[in-house]
């Protein structure tokens, strides 16, 4: 039988008498193909986040409307690329796109689409990439968006990593939705995907990646230097000011030896773009209630960053307390036959869909297929489009 992929989309309900929160209203977005990316943008300039993704049939943009609808897709072909990513390149309200080749393409090459307003795309400019391509088996991929250069203009900054080592590279935007030029910085492989941010002061956007947290500080011309110091052995890491000090902390996954599970640990963060080396906080957990955090977010709007993460099951969360400390993970299971892993972790997924005021989180699964592992109220609402009701979390306890 043949499986339809969709989306979960979950409103936040906020009870601020008993200073709790639910996830409400499940709703099924059913889509006809296993998606190899999801996100969500404004394609058409209303103010409501629309959802896009990627198949075998190109880039596919569906649009939501004022009733809390989605309009059929709108696809875009990609050629033999596959991995997108959006922003406004021109500045015009409309999301635009760039999109990346696969692995053993004939040759490797990063290609522009604006946006028209509508959902549909054009194509406006192709940059080929020196040393990649079937030939050297490296792949290219997304790394950020960022003004790297501190002109007032979006930046792209992707990489090309192979078995033995990567390479960074900067195409530089001009604020029309053109690019030009390509810098190139060397580095080894293995290192993840990095966040842009600052984190030194000195005005030039820094990379700090998501393995160890090693970091490239940002010259301002599009290169890096390396820093000098790393995270030791944490991986999946993300930056955020939990102590809103101005200086972002670091929060990662580490691995439990004792049980095969992950810690959730935070790293406070210094004036100079270091993080101290033990952690704030540290609690071990299985693979069962924790694996990895993708986001932080001040979900309950008690003024305290909370994580969401992942596990074995779906999506957890860690309610933030005071004193950069969290409470045990809350569970909200979700079923998927592929393993539940980054790809579901977009953070870009966090976004008010009904414009409530409240964020929402919406997760790509399969329809028709109940979870045989958590029968909660979150897997027996899911399989049914426009399903409806309170999804109370499972005994299980979760993590931006």
């Amino acid at each position: 039988m043949r499986n339809f992929w969709g989306l979960l989309l979950l409103s936040l309900g906020l009870i601020f008498h008993s200073g709790a929160e639910t996830f409400r209203s499940p709703r099924h977005i059913a889509i006809p193909s296993n998606p190899t990316q999801v996100g969500t943008a404004d394609f058409n300039g209303d103010g409501r986040p629309d959802f896009y993704y990627t198949d075998a049939t190109g880039l596919n943009v569906i649009l939501a409307k004022a009733d809390g609808s989605y309009a059929p897709p709108q696809t875009t072909s990609l050629g033999t690329a596959t991995g997108c990513r959006v922003a406004d390149f021109n500045g015009d309200g409309f999301a635009d796109a760039v999109c990346f080749t696969t692995l053993y393409a004939p040759s490797a090459f990063a290609s522009v689409f604006l946006g028209n307003g509508d959902g549909t795309m054009r194509q406006a400019e192709t940059a080929s990439i020196p040393g990649a391509g079937s030939t050297s088996q490296y792949q290219l991929s997304f790394i950020a968006f960022g003004d790297i250069t501190s002109d007032g203009h979006l930046d792209i900054v992707f990489q090309s990593t192979g078995i033995a080592s990567g390479t960074l590279f900067t195409w530089f935007g001009d604020g029309t939705g053109e690019f030009h030029g390509l810098v190139s910085y060397e580095y080894g492989s293995g290192w993840g995907v990095p966040t842009v941010a600052d984190i030194n002061g000195d005005g030039h956007p820094d990379l700090i990646f998501s393995q160890n947290a090693l970091t490239l500080y940002g010259v301002g011309d599009g290169t890096f230097t390396r820093a000098n110091s790393d995270a030791g052995t944490s991986t999946n890491c993300h930056l955020a000011d939990f102590d809103k000090d101005g200086h972002l902390d670091l929060f990662c996954a580490n691995l439990n030896y004792n049980n095969g599970g992950y810690y959730l640990e935070v790293h406070h963060g210094n004036a100079d773009g270091t993080f101290a080396k033990t952690p704030v906080f540290s609690k071990g957990f299985s693979n069962a209630d924790f694996t990895l955090p993708f986001a932080a977010r001040d979900l309950d709007g008690d003024g305290y960053l909370d994580v969401l993460g992942l596990s074995d099951d779906g999506l957890v969360i860690f309610f933030g307390r005071p004193g950069m400390q969290f409470a045990a993970p809350v569970h909200y299971a979700f079923y998927n036959p592929e393993a539940f892993d980054a790809d579901q972790g977009d953070p870009s997924l966090i976004a008010d869909y009904n414009l409530d005021g409240n964020l929402d989180l919406a997760m790509p699964g399969v329809n028709g297929t109940p979870s045989k592992r958590l029968p909660t109220a979150a897997n027996t609402a899911f399989p049914t489009a426009g399903a409806t009701g309170r999804m109370p979390p499972s005994p299980m306890p979760l993590a931006p």
